[in-house]
Formats: C-alpha cells, structure tokens, sequence
C-alpha cells in the first residue's frame, strides 16, 4: 500500500509553508533582537515576516535573512556578516526564489546538528527536491551548519551544533576564534562539495520512488560525506589547520544520522512533489 509521503504528498505544500514561517520568523526575531525596538515592535515585524514566508516562501526568507544579516553587522561582526549576507543572496537568486523547498531547506542542517544529526540533512534534502536543488541546497546546508558549529565555539568537522545557538546566538562565540579557523583552511570546501554530491545521489536515486533505491541513494551520499571528510582530512594536515574532520566523532554523527534516514525511507518510497 501507499506509505506516509504518499497519503501526505497534498499537503506537502502546507509543511513546506509552515517550515519556511518558522525558519524566517527565527531569523527575524535573532536579527531584531540587536536593537531595542521594543517587543511589541520586535514582535510585530516577526509575525510579518513570518506570515509572508507562509503566504511568499521565497519572499519570506528573504527577509528574514536580510534580518539576521543586519543583526550580524550590528553585532560587530562585519566580515562574518558580509561573507553571510554574500553567500545566503547568491543563492536566493539563483537557487531559494524559485523553489519554496529550496529557500527554506538548508536551514536544516542546523537544526539537525543540535540532535547531532546533521549529515542527514543532504539526504533528506535529495530525498525531497530534483538533482540541482538538492544539490545547491546541501551545498548551502553544509556551509551554514558548518558556520553555526563553529559560531557556538565547535571543532572540526563541525557538525555539532550547540542548543544555545538556536536560542540565543549573540551569546556564543561567533567573533571568536573558532569561526576564523573554519574559515582559515580549505578544508571545509571539500566537505562542502561532498554534501552536494550526497544530495544529487540521492536525489537521482530517489527518482525511481522506490525505498529500495532510496536506500541505495542514501548509502552513496554517506559514502560522499565520508570521501569528502577524508579530503577534508588531509587538506587540513598538509596545510597545518586544526584537524579532526575524521574520527570517532564523524562515525557517531553519520550512524545518527543515518538511523534518521532510514527511518524516514521506511515511512515510504519518496514521492517527489517538486517534479509535479
């Protein structure tokens, strides 16, 4: 019989709306909190943001991001902030305006991270969207759970993300040294390109619609993740960068994450409501 995704593909819609709400009202709410509006104001301009990423998804992150950059800069935090506010635009534009799906999703990555789960988020991500976006969308996961790792005072590979960073970021260590040693190596690209990779294979595989490949996908994107972190590995140590993107914290975080996936193939095949 039908699994879970197929008697949920109609509203799919709906959690797709719901998630960019919640996404782009965070956002707002953390970007607004540097300056003393007052909550009423805070409040307000959060809830308005966030209906129109309910309403507009693409639209409404859109905001909200603005938001959180602004927030950067006023944090004294300017090249963090520029370097943020330069990588969430390009892929607004190319990528986030034309897919709800996509504006929304990466933002999962960080999120997972706090259950330690964040290799997940590439999987999940191809097991919902068509090859490119899943591919540009973990790309975007990877880069934006790697920053918020680092933000709240991480190690390589910068998968974990702490709880207090969802709560309140200002408080964590986002002008520390931490965040400049993820950006002082190119270590982190490869594992970059590798969640790409992880994406696309799963979403390629995905396309059958079938659990089994969906399996299969999920197998070749672990297997990405972990070439990519090897890679990742030895940048690292031929350039002198702290290391540690290999190891027993990596096995723990993908057998976490992947115990995720599975379940969540096992609710049903993929259904693939982006390519209707």
């Amino acid at each position: 019989g039908p699994g879970l995704w197929d008697r949920l593909a109609r509203r799919s819609g709906v959690v797709v709306r719901l998630w960019a709400g919640l996404a782009a009202a965070w956002l707002t709410w953390m970007g607004l909190a540097q300056f003393e509006l007052g909550l009423p104001a805070q409040a307000g301009a959060t809830a308005m943001i966030a209906l129109a990423a309910i309403l507009v998804p693409s639209l409404g992150m859109l905001l909200g991001l603005t938001a959180f950059s602004v927030g950067l800069f006023a944090f004294d935090a300017p090249w963090l902030a520029a370097g943020f506010t330069v990588l969430t635009a390009l892929y607004w534009w190319f990528v986030g305006r034309r897919s709800a799906g996509a504006a929304a999703g990466p933002l999962a990555g960080p999120v997972l991270g706090v259950a330690h789960a964040a290799s997940a988020a590439p999987l999940l991500l191809g097991f919902a969207l068509t090859p490119l976006k899943a591919a540009a969308a973990s790309a975007m996961s990877a880069a934006l759970t790697m920053l918020a790792a680092a933000a709240s005072g991480g190690t390589p590979p910068y998968l974990a993300v702490g709880w207090k960073l969802l709560i309140d970021p200002w408080e964590t260590h986002v002008t520390g040294g931490s965040v400049k040693l993820l950006i002082s190596s190119a270590a982190p690209l490869a594992v970059l390109v590798a969640w790409a990779i992880a994406g696309a294979a799963m979403s390629i595989a995905c396309h059958r619609a079938s659990r089994g490949a969906a399996m299969l996908g999920a197998a070749l994107g672990t297997s990405a993740m972990v070439g990519g972190s090897l890679i990742a590995h030895e940048i690292a140590a031929a350039s002198g960068a702290l290391n540690g993107w290999t190891g027993a914290t990596l096995a723990q975080e993908l057998t976490a994450s992947l115990i995720l996936v599975v379940l969540v193939v096992a609710a049903g095949a993929p259904t693939r409501a982006e390519e209707e």
